[in-house]
């Protein structure tokens, strides 16, 4: 699910963490939240979550908390946006320079293309 509900910061709202208990006390059995970066720079929405260095753990805790209630799961789909991403909060980047009507991104460098395996397990950490 790409619920769009963060705080605008990266960081779970109360909003999100609050429908993310509803669905657990209600029994279901997973709930993935989709698009969690690793970097702001790949955002797809404002509302997308960010696990970074200065995240706000405590939310993160609630969030976990929340969604694990009643032996329900919550999982975390890492992603990057890459064309996709918000151009106001992001930098579209992906593979290649593209235009394509009003999809347009630049091409990743050598450099951010071999930083991105990286990212993905520093986040999943």
């Amino acid at each position: 699910m790409s619920d769009s509900l963060g705080d605008g910061a990266g960081n779970p709202s109360q909003q999100q963490i609050d429908l993310y208990g509803i669905w657990a006390e209600g029994g279901l059995g997973l709930s993935i939240i989709g698009e969690v970066q690793g970097d702001p720079i790949g955002a797809e929405k404002p509302g997308n979550l960010v696990l970074r260095d200065n995240v706000n753990a405590t939310q993160f805790r609630f969030l976990a908390e929340a969604g694990g209630k009643c032996n329900a799961h919550l999982w975390l789909q890492l992603g990057h946006a890459g064309a996709m991403a918000h151009p106001p909060i992001s930098v579209p980047r992906g593979p290649s320079d593209l235009q394509v009507g009003s999809v347009a991104c630049r091409r990743l460098t050598l450099e951010e293309i071999e930083q991105i395996p990286a990212e993905f397990a520093r986040t999943a950490l």
